[in-house]
């Protein structure tokens, strides 16, 4: 079954305005598609051309687009939809994630349901009056709102044929949200805590971006990452994504700049060793970016995943090596070099085995959840970091080889375990 979408434009200059990057309808089509919409219907009664370049000439869109003027012509709406159909408000800013989740509900005995956003009166989206989840009145202004919508709304394909197939059908959301009423009952999907909402002015695109930014940190975030780390760099990607770059180009970036923190590693010395610890946490920020720019500009592959993973292992084992080698020249000792082999081998192999099971093999391969806490703390890159930091600056170099080799030993033992029990446990459910 095709997903499609009804993307309703109804201010086509709010659509052209830049969000983050990208004139508005475009991030609205690209976010929809991340959700799952394979295939779009565009009621557009004004700046059609315009529109369509946004998107005519995006390599990133692989939809397939039917264009009306104003309504939907007789057989676009087609009778294999499935039992719902998603309608977009082309300017709205909402987290993909939030169109399955909405295209995943059951319509019961509702013809439809409207994201909304409980408590906001005012500015952005049409007001509302609830008892419980169901939506009593929709208007632009109400004295007694209890909040506004959001731009997201599932209903059924045959209320939507009829509805939006005639040249009376309506061309603003709180006009079709009226119009759904008066069909029958229209429930509402609370998405108050959720990016979703509607652009009608400059504040609520400011903010709009704002939370964009704001959605960019992951869940394995450390910390370091969250308070300082994601912040710096924030910054940094606020301006590549300007840029005609690409996330693979910072992730190569990264890799130059930890190359750079090797070459100090490697010369040896407390301050060369300080400077490779502060040019190395630069690679940290600029490897943080990388994926913000892909998230941001809808550009994330599996090739971009797989040469971060590599370019990540090349500098933390290159870090390791580094310090390996600058010690044996200072005190030729054979063991110096023994340990720091093994923890460049077992960093390079960590790093690889770690993007292997939680990406490559995520689908087949799960961590156990009470394996998964202790996992990632210690494949956590800032947590390497600050051990690198507190050992260069006590001047402890063999120290920290010593605990990268076990740490990554112990963390390489427990993945090789994991993969095989899930593997087991697959062969025997089969």
């Amino acid at each position: 079954m095709t997903r499609v979408a009804l993307i309703l434009v109804s201010a086509p200059r709010w659509a052209l305005e830049d969000c983050v990057s990208m004139p508005l309808f475009q991030r609205t089509v690209l976010s929809a598609q991340k959700g799952g919409i394979e295939e779009f219907i565009i009621l557009a009664r004004d700046s059609q051309e315009r529109l369509k370049a946004t998107v005519s000439e995006d390599s990133r869109v692989r939809a397939t687009f039917h264009w009306a003027d104003g309504f939907i012509p007789p057989g676009i709406l087609r009778e294999d939809l499935g039992s719902a159909l998603m309608i977009i408000k082309a300017e709205t800013v909402f987290d993909p994630n939030l169109v399955e989740r909405l295209m995943n509900l059951e319509l019961q005995d509702e013809v439809a349901c409207v994201a909304v956003r409980r408590g906001t009166k005012g500015g952005a989206g049409c007001s509302i009056q609830l008892k419980g989840d169901e939506i009593l009145i929709a208007r632009e202004e109400l004295a007694e709102a209890h909040g506004t919508t959001a731009g997201l709304i599932l209903v059924r394909p045959e209320v939507a044929r009829d509805l939006l197939s005639g040249p009376k059908a309506p061309g603003d959301l709180c006009g079709l949200i009226g119009a759904l009423l008066q069909r029958g009952k229209v429930k509402a999907l609370d998405v108050t805590q959720d990016l979703c909402m509607e652009i009608t002015s400059v504040e609520a695109l400011k903010e709009s971006s704002k939370r964009l930014y704001g959605l960019l940190g992951l869940s394995s975030d450390s910390p370091l990452a969250v308070y300082v780390n994601r912040r710096l760099s924030g910054l940094l990607t606020s301006l590549l994504v300007r840029m005609p770059v690409t996330p693979n180009q910072v992730t190569l970036l990264s890799l130059l700049i930890g190359l750079v923190a090797c070459w100090f590693f490697w010369h040896g010395g407390y301050w060369y060793a300080v400077f490779g610890v502060l040019v190395f946490h630069a690679s940290v920020i600029v490897d943080l970016s990388d994926g913000e720019v892909a998230r941001l500009k809808f550009m994330q592959s599996s090739m971009g995943a797989w040469l971060d993973s590599i370019c990540d292992s090349i500098i933390y084992s290159g870090v390791l090596l580094s310090i390996a080698v600058a010690l044996y020249r200072h005190t030729p000792e054979p063991h110096t070099l023994a340990v720091g082999i093994a923890a460049t081998l077992a960093a390079f192999i960590n790093s690889n085995l770690d993007f292997y099971v939680h990406s490559v093999k995520k689908s087949d391969v799960i961590v156990a959840p009470s394996a998964a806490t202790p996992l990632r703390m210690i494949a956590n890159e800032d947590n390497f970091y600050l051990a690198l930091l507190a050992f260069v600056l006590f001047n402890k170099h063999l120290w920290f080889l010593w605990a990268a080799a076990i740490g990554c030993s112990i963390y390489i033992l427990i993945l090789i375990g994991e993969i095989f029990k899930n593997k087991s446990s697959s062969g025997k459910a089969g």
